[in-house]
């Protein structure tokens, strides 16, 4: 409990806990009290600190084996209380990196969503389910995206008894397996497809008939494709993203076209003695950049290292008909296309989500070093955040007009005022504003006791 609202109140890290706790009123916290006297040095708070934090790792030892029962009990219990309709289910992903190697086993080099492609990361898989979290899991740092479905489509079949719903997932998740696991679950699918790795979707964009689009306003444009089988695809452009991305695209060309001329320039000048690796190197290099090596073909004589370069036509053609495209894959008959559409942009909750709990409830990075240890700080991570968010959804319901974060501010400004007299300990609690009384109503929580009287106890 005390991890868990940490996360909520001022993120630190389990040693900076004990520091957390003398500037906040926690009676009967369990720890030793002379972690917390005026006097002690800084090498006797390490020391004793150093001790009492094993209390935090055995609990995260315990806590992790409660995850499965934890995650069932509360999906029932937000099922119930929130009436949550269990027909569409969203799954993401992101990655979370160490500083250090992190466990062997766990950690590993793979995409990182952070930027740090030079650390070792785990990845994270969030199921969330009406804009609440559901469950989630911790794989491996290496594990790709298309190889964590099963185990989730395994996870809402037989851990949340999930009879039928519609899975919603992005473009990394998509294969022929994951879309056959699927349905062998009994679930349908709303699914984003790769624009420029994908057979369906070069069919689709550069079918020659006339396209009739449905325009439901300046930033979206919609058409439907059925096939026989029951596959319906819906193609959805943005035409302000596709004029900006047809601008970068020209400017691109133009500036690789440049460089290009330049090595070609400085080849004429060496008269046929040019190195034939050391052409095809530069070129390399500007390609690399800009998306050049789709838009511009190349050769290099091998005799006198000349240099000859084009654009792709082929290439430009598509890129054209994919500027300000993505293109969604369903097999559900029961939505509207603009059902569906609606259904993937909700896949940005769980976006929304992970920036929550990397940011404000400090994810990342790891500093643990054992794979237990690892997966119940994202499990602690994971109940602040479905904390955060029932607080969020209570408050929306009630009309408070504020979110869970302020909230959380405003009741950080409630004090508590401690004094003893002679063999008694009176507490006396702040007055709370007229925002905590909205947020205590709307809990359903109690107002605290104004005044508390107990037999002072020395040491605390």
């Amino acid at each position: 409990m005390m991890m868990v609202i940490n996360k909520l109140s001022d993120p630190v890290s389990k040693l900076g806990i004990f520091r957390w706790i003398n500037g906040i009123y926690w009676p009967e916290h369990g720890f030793n009290p002379l972690l917390f006297e005026d006097g002690i040095t800084e090498e006797e708070y390490l020391e004793y600190a150093k001790g009492e934090v094993m209390k935090f790792y055995r609990a995260m030892d315990h806590l992790l084996s409660l995850k499965d029962t934890i995650e069932i009990h509360l999906y029932r219990e937000l099922r119930d209380l929130f009436s949550l309709k269990v027909d569409l289910v969203f799954y993401d992903l992101t990655s979370s990196y160490f500083e250090g190697n992190g466990p062997e086993g766990l950690a590993g080099l793979g995409y990182s969503r952070d930027h740090e492609p030079g650390k070792k990361q785990v990845v994270i898989g969030l199921i969330m389910c009406n804009g609440m979290p559901i469950g989630h899991e911790v794989f491996e740092g290496n594990r790709v995206d298309k190889k964590t479905v099963k185990e989730v489509l395994k996870d809402l079949k037989e851990k949340f008894e999930i009879g039928r719903c519609i899975f919603v997932g992005d473009r990394g998740l998509v294969t022929k397996e994951n879309l056959e696991e699927i349905q062998r679950h009994g679930f349908d699918s709303i699914i984003a497809l790769r624009k420029r790795r994908n057979a369906e979707v070069k069919e689709i964009v550069l079918d020659t008939t006339p396209h009739v689009y449905c325009i439901e306003g300046k930033e979206l444009w919609w058409r439907e494709v059925k096939t026989v089988e029951g596959i319906r695809y819906i193609v959805c452009r943005n035409p302000e993203v596709a004029e900006l991305q047809r601008q970068m695209r020209e400017e691109n060309i133009k500036a690789l076209m440049g460089e290009l001329k330049k090595i070609k320039e400085g080849i004429e000048k060496l008269k046929g003695k040019a190195s034939l690796k050391r052409v095809v190197s530069q070129v390399e290099e500007v390609l690399r950049h800009k998306h050049g090596r789709r838009l511009i073909g190349y050769k290099v004589d091998e005799k006198d290292g000349r240099l000859s370069y084009w654009i792709k036509e082929e290439s430009i053609k598509i890129e054209e008909a994919l500027d300000g495209v993505y293109i969604l894959r369903t097999e559900e008959q029961g939505m509207s296309a603009k059902e569906v559409i609606e259904a993937y942009k909700d896949l940005t909750d769980v976006e929304r989500a992970f920036r929550t709990m990397k940011s404000a409830l400090q994810l990342r990075p790891f500093y643990h070093w054992t794979e237990n240890r690892v997966r119940a700080h994202a499990l602690i991570c994971y109940l602040a955040f479905l904390i955060e968010r029932y607080v969020e959804r209570t408050l929306k319901h009630h009309n408070a007009g504020f979110s869970a974060g302020t909230a959380f501010e405003s009741l950080s400004q409630l004090g508590a005022a401690v004094m003893e007299v002679d063999e008694e300990r009176y507490t006396y609690i702040s007055e709370p504003s007229r925002r905590d009384r909205i947020i205590f109503n709307a809990l359903g929580l109690k107002f605290p006791t104004r005044c508390v009287i107990e037999k002072a106890k020395r040491g605390m």
